[in-house]
């Protein structure tokens, strides 16, 4: 399976986890396995093991089935690791960010 990353801006009111992909398409079914924060170009710390399937993408107000490297998207994600998403999520300072890196369903 591919390796995907998804950078992590917010999570909204409706639980909707708002960012961008990287490079790679992810389906949905995909599953993110490792929280990582990012500190400039230092090297990436796993802050937790989690697992978040992909459930719906949310892309310029439609639903999709993928979300397209490179794109903004909200996603809906079910499983264990919300809580530590919106954990990681509040402690990070203003040069810290925060990414979801998982498998890409499908590859």
């Amino acid at each position: 399976m591919e390796a995907t990353d998804f950078l992590v801006d917010s999570i909204d009111d409706r639980g909707l986890v708002l960012g961008r992909n990287g490079q790679a398409d992810i389906a949905v079914g995909s599953i993110f396995t490792e929280i990582q924060k990012i500190y400039a170009n230092e090297p990436h710390e796993i802050i937790y093991s989690i697992s978040l399937r992909l459930i719906e993408v949310y892309w310029y107000r439609r639903v999709i089935e993928v979300v397209p490297g490179g794109h903004t998207a909200a996603l809906r994600l079910g499983g264990k690791g919300l809580n530590e998403l919106q954990d990681a999520l509040s402690k990070r300072n203003k040069f810290e960010y925060i990414k979801l890196v998982g498998s890409v369903h499908g590859s």
